[in-house]
């Protein structure tokens, strides 16, 4: 999982690119107004066998907020993704990662599963090996790993990723879209 947090073009791009480096596709969780803002960022995400997941219509909470004011924000999401002709996969990481009851049953209800990430890869620290192999060690199979990317750009950095790559392929595991997680996506 990709959460977009208020990074500008230049991240989002630095975060392809690093992602592309290292052998990663994965799904990017990007709300309405950077969707709009980028277009361009969005079809070249998509053109690398990235895909994207709906958020939102900001970077601000929305576990807070009314049935129908969640289902104004997601709804409001997934046209500003199909307006620019893009077709989400059917998972919501509402934005700051808040959720609540009532964002959980309107994903429901608009046909989205919410997903929360098992681990969180930007906490790794320290020697990137050692960091590497500590989070591998605790992952499994089917796993959820957040990686963001944000105005300081891509965290954890490629340096870490590389090595979390190789020590989940020596583990036999490796990391992959949401989609290719659940057999019914497609």
């Amino acid at each position: 999982m990709v959460d977009v947090s208020g990074a500008q073009a230049e991240q989002i791009r630095a975060a392809m690119d690093v992602l592309d480096a290292v052998g990663l596709t994965g799904t990017w969780f990007v709300d309405a107004t950077t969707q709009e803002s980028h277009q361009d960022l969005v079809g070249a995400l998509l053109a690398k066998g990235h895909e994207i997941g709906v958020k939102g219509t900001d970077d601000k909470p929305i576990d807070r907020l009314s049935q129908l004011e969640v289902k104004d924000r997601l709804e409001r999401a997934r046209q500003a993704l199909a307006k620019a002709g893009v077709e989400p996969v059917p998972f919501v990481y509402p934005p700051l990662g808040r959720f609540s009851d009532t964002v959980l049953a309107v994903a429901i209800q608009q046909g989205y599963q919410a997903v929360k990430p098992a681990y969180d890869a930007t906490t790794m620290r320290g020697k990137e090996n050692a960091a590497a192999e500590k989070l591998a060690a605790s992952l499994k199979q089917g796993d959820l790993l957040l990686i963001k990317v944000g105005r300081g750009g891509l965290s954890p950095a490629q340096s870490y990723l590389s090595c979390l790559v190789d020590s989940l392929k020596s583990r036999g595991l490796k990391l992959v879209r949401l989609s290719d997680l659940v057999k019914a996506v497609r």
